[in-house]
């Protein structure tokens, strides 16, 4: 079974003293401009390793895996939902590590799945995530989407 969330990420930027707004963003604040601090477009066929980790974990009833990542060669970075044997894989593309920021402007291209059931999500969180004794910061996330595609039918 693949059932296939593709992504499209466009750029992160933040406010600096540089050219105009390229229409593509609200403008910004007074006597500043955005500039373009960290992209990525997905071209070529694999993840760059430089700016996302791909992690290889059980993550609740599932499994995370970089085997549930692929891009197309197109612009497109695929999450996929995989069953290998008894086990539930999909992925999780993130940044930790490798560019973490704390102001500006973030903005990504992203289609959702429509099959039911996925609560896929696009978060900025804090580098202390699943460390304990962070009082106030564990587990600070900012949830920029995270919808919840409803079951056709009840569990019962």
């Amino acid at each position: 079974m693949k059932i296939a969330l593709t992504i499209l990420f466009g750029f992160l930027a933040v406010a600096a003293k540089a050219a105009e707004s390229d229409g593509q963003l609200p403008a910004p604040p007074a006597g500043t401009a955005w500039k373009l601090v960290w992209h990525d477009e997905f071209d070529g066929h694999k993840l760059d390793e430089s700016k996302w980790e791909a992690p290889d974990h059980r993550r609740r009833d599932g499994w995370w895996s970089p085997q549930a990542v692929s891009l197309d060669g197109n612009g497109h970075l695929a999450i996929s939902t995989l069953q290998d044997g008894d086990r539930y894989l999909d992925a999780c593309v993130r940044t930790r590590g490798k560019f973490e920021h704390a102001h500006g402007y973030y903005a990504a291209r992203i289609k959702l799945q429509e099959q039911p059931g996925h609560w896929s999500a696009f978060w900025l969180y804090h580098a202390s995530v699943g460390r304990i004794g962070e009082a106030g910061r564990d587990g600070t996330e900012i949830e920029i989407i995270a919808p919840i595609t409803p079951l056709q039918s009840p569990i019962v």
